[in-house]
């Protein structure tokens, strides 16, 4: 097999003000990906500034066409973006033209996509605020791959080594928006695109945990009664689909239930309600999935870290989880899917450790 014919990891460097370009070499010097030609998508530019405060031994190599690059372990193929200039994104600061940069870089990657063999693409965090001062109304990289691919419910798949967890879209909005933004309708399109996910991963019967809204599920209407109005029913539609769904459960206890390997993905209704309980659990090791679209879309469950960029301190640990991940979905086939076995998927493990296709183990909650 030629260069030219190998498949694609393609990495695009994030908000350029934050930890993306350093986590991005700190991780290709631990670890490079075998499967797949592995082009990183930016600003070269940014990539030798973050060289240096990395003191990185990785030679970078600049590139025009993904069929420039030369794929060989210490070598770092940047196809050139030539944005943004470093000198004016400081470390650490909100940047219009970094989020600009940061957005066109995905962009590039999905043009690519188009015409390339691009198994995963795997970002480096993205800032929401520089986005939004960059006049995108992008709420998150959702909302960006919705627009490109016309894809309508794109959701992030968290996944730990205790459990998957998706939540209802829009995902970053305030939160008493987060609460308007539940009906019916929307719970049942995220409830579908969810199971077909999980069943296009390898799990044939997926079995997903819904997450009431109120305390205590609503306690029939008492507190509240989004659950009647707008949860139950898309739960009874989506059963009559033929989709295995349980729930509304209370919040309090459904993430308990579901870290015990009761459920093989739940539903939150809002952002803080699954990811408070992902990261208490697993914070460090959560790698994050984007589902409803055509490519795989991989990327870190943490934000741009302002306050080390440019320090030197950044953990790559989990953006290696990724490309770990990235590396196996590229050797993958239906049959033994990295995404189906949570474990194997957040310890970049293929092969032995994965389910080849079976549903996770299911324990009790004294397993």
């Amino acid at each position: 097999m030629t260069n030219s014919d190998r498949a694609i990891i393609a990495v695009t460097m994030g908000d350029a003000a934050g930890i993306g370009p350093e986590i991005i070499l700190k991780s290709l010097d631990s670890y490079s990906p075998q499967s797949a030609r592995t082009v990183v998508v930016g600003g070269y530019e940014v990539f030798r500034r973050a060289a240096e405060t990395v003191r990185s031994p990785l030679l970078l190599k600049r590139i025009r066409d993904v069929d420039e690059g030369d794929y060989q372990n210490g070598t770092v193929n940047i196809l050139d973006l030539e944005e943004p200039d470093p000198s004016l994104v400081p470390y650490g600061a909100i940047s219009a033209a970094s989020a600009r940069a940061s957005v066109l870089a995905i962009r590039k990657v999905y043009e690519i996509s188009q015409a390339n063999t691009v198994k995963a693409i795997v970002s480096a965090p993205l800032n929401k605020q520089a986005m939004k001062e960059a006049g995108f109304d992008f709420g998150d990289e959702c909302d960006l791959m919705a627009h490109l691919t016309g894809a309508p419910m794109p959701m992030m798949l968290l996944i730990s080594d205790k459990m998957r967890m998706a939540t209802l879209s829009p995902l970053h909005v305030p939160l008493r928006q987060a609460c308007d933004n539940i009906t019916s309708q929307r719970v049942l399109r995220a409830l579908e695109v969810l199971h077909a996910s999980l069943f296009s991963f390898g799990l044939s019967k997926p079995l997903i945990g819904i997450a009431a809204l109120n305390p205590h599920g609503g306690e029939g209407g008492t507190l509240g009664d989004e659950e009647i109005r707008e949860i139950v029913p898309a739960v009874r539609a989506a059963i009559a689909r033929g989709l295995d769904v349980r729930g509304p459960f209370p919040a309090d206890t459904l993430f308990f239930r579901a870290s015990k390997g009761e459920f093989d993905a739940v539903l939150a209704m809002y952002h803080d309600q699954g990811r408070i309980a992902m990261k208490t659990a697993d914070f460090g090791r959560i790698t994050i999935a984007m589902i409803g679209i055509p490519v795989p879309f991989l990327t870190v469950a943490h934000g741009t870290a302002y306050d080390i960029a440019g320090t030197g301190k950044a953990d790559p640990s989990n953006f290696v989880q990724v490309l770990q991940l990235a590396n196996d979905i590229t050797v993958a086939d239906h049959a033994a899917n990295p995404l189906t076995d949570m474990r194997a998927a957040n310890q970049g493990r293929h092969g032995a450790a994965l389910t080849e296709g079976k549903p996770c183990q299911r324990q009790s909650a004294t397993g």
